[in-house]
């Protein structure tokens, strides 16, 4: 799945590498991280653009997004070597 961060920040994030996508989330912006791009990576990189934060979370996936992903898992076909 995909990992994601909810942000409040100051600054232009869709500058950042490492950045998939942003989604408005409620007051907070959620930052979808490209695969690989660890959240460590993308502060370093937004800190060095002058990104400021005022908040920053790692997102945890919604029920919704869960029971999507465990769907998808009951549903391929199992490999019973």
């Amino acid at each position: 799945g995909e990992h994601a961060l909810l942000v409040k920040a100051i600054g232009d994030l869709a500058r950042v590498p490492g950045v998939a996508r942003l989604e408005p989330h409620d007051h907070l912006t959620k930052v979808v991280l490209e695969p690989g791009c660890r959240d460590s990576d993308f502060l370093a990189r937004a800190q060095a653009l002058g990104v400021r934060f005022d908040h920053f979370q790692v997102a945890l996936p919604s029920l919704e997004d869960v029971f999507v992903r465990l769907a998808k898992e009951a549903a391929e076909p199992q490999n019973n070597d």
